[in-house]
């Protein structure tokens, strides 16, 4: 059984035996009130017959019952509540497919969140142009949702097109929390691939493994990334895996834009990216 079906047996059960309890506390509660009960006394006979005194009488003990009962209850459903919160809850959190013709902010209307870092942007009629602001460092448009998080595992697609010159397009992933700490797969205007790791503390790029393909005017870039394997697809073909432990978590995903080598270039340079897909991979 995976940790997930576990968790969500686990949850339900502690969930059920807390409602269980629940509702045999309220009818023990109701027959204790039930079994009170009113008695007259009369008083010693006499030649005139005085009114006769009511008493009230009750069982201490069953308050004290209630409201242990009370308290198991709620410790009970409390614990279901926090077991599915923390297993199989968290996956309700988690960001699902995501698909988005033309990527980029103000160009997706879908609900993401993009974020630019040393790039303009200009939403075309078919796609996203990124323009790199500095030579020599990576532009990217930073893809999330509000309010949910990455899979570990996942799989990104974007096509890339209308290079200039020297101009390499892709995605990074395993993008990690306040650091330059990511994977890049990147695709240049004359075939040239990468698979680059950049460095945490400076964003230096270490490049893991590379090669060349056919070049073409577009490309559809594929990254994917199960554990410790970082896959590479081009047009629908694998060309490379590289095996790398540096980065686990993703705190986010972004399309990317550099000059050949892996960051920047020594000139302006600008490419388009369309048909941005999203896809967690279930572990």
């Amino acid at each position: 059984m995976d940790p997930n079906t576990l968790f969500s047996v686990v949850g339900a059960l502690a969930g059920v035996a807390g409602v269980i309890v629940a509702i045999v506390g309220i009818w023990l509660a109701q027959r204790n009130r039930q079994s009170s009960y009113i008695s007259t006394v009369y008083p010693p006979s006499s030649t005139t017959p005085s009114a006769p005194i009511q008493t009230t009488s009750s069982s201490s003990s069953g308050s004290g019952r209630d409201t242990i009962i009370g308290v198991i209850s709620l410790l009970l459903m409390c614990a279901g509540v926090a077991i599915f919160i923390w297993g199989p809850g968290a996956s309700l959190l988690e960001i699902h497919d995501y698909r988005a013709v033309i990527p980029g902010p103000n160009c997706d209307s879908g609900g993401a969140s993009w974020e630019t870092a040393n790039a303009t942007i200009s939403c075309q009629e078919s796609e996203m142009l990124i323009t790199q602001v500095t030579h020599g460092v990576l532009a990217g448009v930073y893809f999330s949702i509000s309010g949910q998080h990455f899979s570990q595992d996942s799989s990104i697609t974007v096509t890339v097109n209308n290079f200039t010159d020297n101009a390499c397009g892709g995605i990074a992933t395993r993008v990690q929390h306040e650091s330059n700490g990511a994977y890049g797969f990147l695709i240049c205007r004359d075939g040239s691939w990468g698979i680059i790791r950049y460095s945490a503390s400076d964003g230096s790029p270490t490049t893991l493994t590379s090669g060349t393909t056919q070049a073409y005017d577009s490309y559809i870039v594929s990254a994917t990334g199960h554990g410790n394997d970082e896959t590479l697809s081009i047009d629908g073909t694998i060309i490379a895996t590289a095996t790398d432990t540096t980065f686990h978590d993703t705190n986010s995903v972004a399309i990317i834009l550099g000059g050949q080598g892996g960051q920047g270039d020594s000139g302006s340079i600008s490419a388009g990216f369309r048909d941005f897909e999203y896809k967690p991979i279930d572990s």
